[in-house]
């Protein structure tokens, strides 16, 4: 199932790229490199689409896109931090 993840954004390396901060439930934060055409803008702010892999009331388990700089693909985020993909 694909959701959206909000995060912040800033221009990366090359024209074409943008990195996109997240934060998982704990505050730690991930940086994703990614293709400007996998990210949707919104302001300040930069919208990714991850797979759920796992939920509970609170949190969701999602695998991310692209290039992560940190330990895993994988991250436990707020559910609120996740928007339904736009049919």
């Amino acid at each position: 199932m694909l959701f959206r993840l909000r995060g912040k954004l800033t221009a990366g390396m090359f024209p074409n790229e943008r990195v996109v901060v997240i934060e998982d439930f704990e505050g730690h934060k991930y940086a994703l490199i990614l293709p400007e055409d996998m990210v949707v803008v919104q302001g300040p702010d930069g919208l990714i689409e991850v797979r759920l892999v796992a939920q509970d009331k609170s949190r969701a388990l999602v695998r991310l896109p692209g290039e992560v700089m940190g330990p895993d693909r994988t991250v436990t985020v707020r559910k609120d931090q996740l928007e339904p993909v736009p049919a």
